[in-house]
């Protein structure tokens, strides 16, 4: 679910938080002697300014994404899809592993690789741009354009293990391949730092721990349940090293009424910017819709 109020996305994480940027690889290290964060102005979140509620559903598989090839009919299909709430995470690397599937199917059928891709959301854009990269031509089939699909209802945040699979239903051979998937796109993603329109920027996050206890409405019962059945979660152990690590702030610099607070700079993507970009860019290489 995502809820836009009057304050924009970019306000409230970076504006009003403060300019803070992030690198690959950094390690963890105590604030230095004389830090002075620039302090979090507090930000009015009401519920009368909320001027849009949207909802939709994530292609949640419990087995994770599917990546496999079928026959449907005379067509060899590659699938590229269920990626829960991972897709503009995992969507680099996850077409280009589709891609190469495709491009292989191409090579054995011989002349040169003509590929159509089903729907232009985050998948389907990347995986057009990753063929068209690969020497296929590329003609996308999609019931909406990019800025109407359920991709560009999605919160923008870099989340590769966001309902990505149930811990007990995956291969022995998944988590690697997610790691290989969730490592590729971080990298290609990280090429639109400080371009115009800023598609991705790294932005400031805090954690608060400490805190007295609040009046907490009930929580909703569980989508899915059962013996066994947990999410997945590799970006704490696999990941280690890729993306920054938070570290404390001190009470004087933090407005919230906790014991602790600790700050990470972390991915986020400006959606709609992306597809205007993945758009133009793959009409201008010759694809069609």
């Amino acid at each position: 679910m995502s809820v836009v109020a009057h304050s924009s996305r970019r306000a409230v994480l970076t504006g009003l938080a403060g300019s803070v940027a992030g690198c690959a690889a950094t390690p963890p290290v105590p604030l230095a002697a004389g830090f002075a964060p620039r302090r979090i102005a507090p930000i009015l979140m009401e519920p009368e300014r909320i001027i849009r509620i949207t909802v939709c559903t994530r292609p949640f598989r419990p087995a994770g994404p599917r990546l496999d090839v079928e026959t449907v009919g005379e067509s060899r299909v590659v699938h590229n899809y269920g990626h829960g709430g991972s897709g503009w995470s995992l969507s680099w690397g996850s077409s280009a592993i589709a891609a190469r599937k495709a491009m292989a199917l191409a090579e054995v059928a011989g002349g040169p690789p003509v590929v159509a891709v089903i729907g232009s959301g985050a998948l389907g854009l990347t995986s057009a741009l990753q063929l068209q990269r690969m020497g296929a031509r590329v003609t996308i089939y999609a019931r909406e354009r990019a800025a109407f699909t359920r991709s560009m209802r999605a919160t923008g945040s870099w989340t590769p293990d966001s309902r990505i699979a149930d811990a007990d239903r995956v291969s022995t051979e998944f988590p690697a391949l997610w790691e290989q998937m969730a490592r590729e796109t971080y990298a290609t993603h990280q090429t639109y730092l400080g371009t115009e329109g800023d598609p991705v920027v790294f932005s400031a996050r805090y954690m608060l721990s400490g805190g007295a206890a609040l009046p907490r409405s009930p929580e909703p019962p569980p989508i899915r349940t059962g013996p066994g059945i947990k999410p997945i979660r590799f970006a704490e152990y696999r990941l280690d090293g890729l993306a920054p690590r938070s570290i404390p702030l001190p009470a004087s610099a933090s407005p919230f009424p906790v014991g602790e607070t600790r700050m990470v700079s972390a991915m986020q993507f400006t959606v709609a910017e992306l597809a205007h970009r993945w758009e133009p860019e793959f009409l201008s290489q010759g694809g069609q819709f």
